[in-house]
């Protein structure tokens, strides 16, 4: 999961604790199904691209904000 996703180990075992990725055990291993990170990966990239078409291009908060220097 860490190599397909290219996430860290502790990442995998949030997503996995979450329950945000299925998961079972063999024995002492923690398996997880290649269907079930691709549904996570496809679940996240649909709420992105709701919350991209959704959301305003910018902030109208820091849109006038001065900078400090």
């Amino acid at each position: 999961m860490q190599e397909y996703m290219g996430a860290s180990r502790n990442k995998a075992y949030d997503l996995i604790w979450s329950g945000e990725v299925d998961s079972y055990r063999l024995g002492r291993k923690l398996l997880v199904s290649r269907a079930s990170v691709d549904a996570y990966i496809e679940s996240r990239s649909d709420r992105e691209r709701y919350i991209a078409t959704k959301s305003p291009t910018t902030c109208s908060r820091w849109a006038h904000t001065p900078t400090r220097r």
